[in-house]
């Protein structure tokens, strides 16, 4: 389990980020705007785990996608990119599919998203649950101000689990308040939601396969195996519970 914070104008550029594992720096909103503080954010944290997050505006989601590659794309494979999504607007899911689609046409990525606890369960029939970590925001009341160790209690809908929950932003860090994070990882997990080069990616996407079903490119068979996995959960979840209760019944014919 990692701790974090995430930041951008809005904090002392001074700030004392000693005892952070992580660091989420914002980069980029809308279709033109650069956070003023993101190149000196991103020089802070080099050789730290970090990420960086473009804000959600709500206009042309394609633009916006190109527009926060455009300007974090020299540090790319050095960070998590991130969707902030919290605005809201018609056609929601429809509108971070578009994207996260076009983000992963110009990188070969998949962004993490960030979302409140109450828009999850909108993406329960979405793609974007099977390809998209997920960061929630939740708050549990009063006001957490102190680093805790503890499962996020929110209900997630098709993830299942969060990878990062923000618990809180009230967290007492070095005499200033802050967005506060746990990542449900490890070091080496956190780096894996860098994601590899497009190069890499599309090599990968590219290899050949021969099935029973015919020849396919892997890149072709992925979905298939992440859709098979889902449908799947609830059935292993079943026979989990009926081999439950028969090791009940063989105990309590053993008493």
């Amino acid at each position: 389990m990692l701790r974090g914070i995430d930041v951008s104008h809005w904090n002392n550029e001074n700030m004392n980020i000693t005892g952070a594992d992580f660091v989420i720096c914002k980069a980029t909103e809308g279709t033109d705007f650069v956070d003023n503080t993101f190149a000196h954010w991103m020089q802070r944290t080099d050789g730290m785990l970090r990420g960086c997050y473009h804000f959600a505006a709500g206009q042309n989601a394609s633009v916006e996608a190109f527009h926060f590659f455009n300007v974090t794309r020299q540090y790319t494979g050095d960070f998590a990119p991130v969707l902030d999504f919290e605005i809201n607007i018609d056609h929601p899911v429809e509108w971070v599919e578009a994207f996260v689609s076009r983000y992963n046409e110009l990188t070969g990525n998949y962004c993490t998203l960030y979302i409140s606890a109450n828009l999850c369960s909108l993406f329960n029939y979405s793609w974007i649950a099977d390809f998209c970590p997920l960061w929630v925001a939740g708050y549990p009341q009063p006001y957490i101000t102190n680093w805790i160790n503890t499962e996020c209690p929110y209900n997630v809908g098709a993830w299942g689990k969060p990878d990062i929950w923000q618990f809180t932003s009230m967290l007492d860090f070095h005499n200033t308040k802050v967005d506060a994070n746990i990542a449900y990882m490890s070091d080496i997990g956190f780096q894996a939601l860098y994601g590899v080069s497009d190069m890499t990616e599309n090599e990968l996407k590219a290899i050949k396969m021969h099935t029973a079903y015919g020849d396919y490119t892997f890149g072709e068979i992925i979905p298939w195996i992440y859709s098979y996995v889902r449908d799947m959960q609830p059935v292993v979840f079943d026979l989990k519970k009926r081999v439950e209760k028969i090791e009940k019944m063989i105990n309590d014919d053993n008493d």
